[in-house]
C-alpha cells in the first residue's frame, strides 16, 4: 500500500488538532501517511477571503469557539 495522502497546512487553525492524533491513527490501523504541506494562505488571497475580518466579528467569534470545542473533544485544555 502506498499509503493516504494527508494535506495539511501550518497556516490553518484546525491543522494541529490533526496533526497531534494522525500518529496514533497510523500506528493503530497501520496505515501510511503521505504528508502534503499546503498554503491555505494562497488559496485564501486568490479566494480575497482573509482569516480574521474585522467586519465578521460573528464569524471570527464561531471560529475561535469551534476551535476550542474540537480542542476540549480531543482532550486540549482551552
Amino acid at each position: 500500500m502506498s499509503g493516504i495522502d494527508f494535506y495539511f497546512s501550518i497556516g490553518s487553525t484546525y491543522t494541529y488538532l490533526s496533526v497531534t492524533r494522525i500518529l496514533d491513527v497510523a500506528k493503530q490501523h497501520q496505515v501510511k501517511f503521505n504528508w502534503k504541506p499546503f498554503s491555505v494562505r494562497a488559496i485564501m488571497k486568490e479566494m480575497n477571503n482573509i482569516p480574521f475580518p474585522k467586519d465578521k466579528i460573528n464569524k471570527v467569534n464561531y471560529m475561535w469557539r469551534d476551535i476550542e470545542r474540537r480542542a476540549e473533544g480531543y482532550g486540549f485544555f482551552c
